[in-house]
C-alpha cells in the first residue's frame, strides 16, 4: 500500500523568492486557510485531526474537509470536497469535535517528477518548502526529496523540519 512522504524545509523569504522566479512558469498560487478540529476528549494530545480547508485560486473559492492520522511513518489522509462549510462546521461540533487552532497561508505549488511540491509562506511561522511523494518505502522515499531538494535548490538536510505546522503554530503561540 502507498504511503504519504513528506518532507519540510525551513527557508528564508530570499530562498522562497529565488525558487518562485525560477519555478514561475510551472506554479500556481493560492491562498488557504486551516481550521483544525479534534474531538473534545482528545485536545490534549489528539491521535487525529480534521481540517476545514477554505482555498482561493483564481477567484475560485473551495472548501475541502480533511481526516489525518499519524501511522507509525507517514500520514493517513483522506479528502472530501463540501459545499457548506458553516454547516460541516456545526455537524462536526454536534459530533464533539472543537476548533483548536487556524492556519493562515499563501502557496505556490507544482508537481515535478512525481513530487507534489508546495512553497509556504505561513503566518506567524515563515517561509517553508513541503514536499511529497507517494510510495512503499518511506526511507527511500525521503531520501529522495532530500536528495531532490539539495540538488534543485541546495537546500540542506540540516534545515529538514520534522514537525509539522499544526504543531510548529502550537509552539509558536505557547510563546
Amino acid at each position: 500500500m502507498n504511503k504519504e512522504i513528506e518532507i519540510r524545509f525551513k527557508i528564508t523569504s530570499k530562498k522562497r523568492d529565488e525558487i518562485v522566479a525560477n519555478m514561475r512558469h510551472r506554479l500556481r498560487y493560492l491562498e488557504q486557510e486551516d481550521t483544525y478540529l479534534c474531538h473534545e476528549t482528545q485536545k490534549e494530545n489528539p491521535n487525529y485531526v480534521l481540517r476545514i480547508r477554505k482555498e482561493q485560486m483564481n477567484g475560485v473559492k473551495t472548501n475541502i474537509l480533511t481526516y489525518k492520522q499519524l501511522a507509525e511513518d507517514s500520514w493517513i489522509e483522506k479528502e472530501v470536497e463540501v459545499f457548506d462549510d458553516e454547516n460541516t462546521f456545526k455537524i462536526l461540533e454536534l459530533l464533539g469535535h472543537i476548533e483548536y487552532l487556524t492556519i493562515n497561508k499563501r502557496r505556490y505549488t507544482t508537481k515535478a517528477e512525481m513530487v507534489e511540491i508546495n512553497i509556504d509562506d505561513i503566518d506567524d511561522l515563515g517561509c517553508f518548502i513541503e514536499m511529497e511523494i507517494e510510495g512503499e518505502n518511506v526511507e527511500e522515499g525521503k531520501k529522495f526529496l532530500k536528495l531532490m531538494a539539495k540538488t534543485k535548490w541546495n537546500i540542506q538536510e540540516k534545515d529538514i523540519i520534522d514537525e509539522g505546522y499544526v504543531q510548529l503554530m502550537i509552539k509558536n503561540n505557547r510563546k
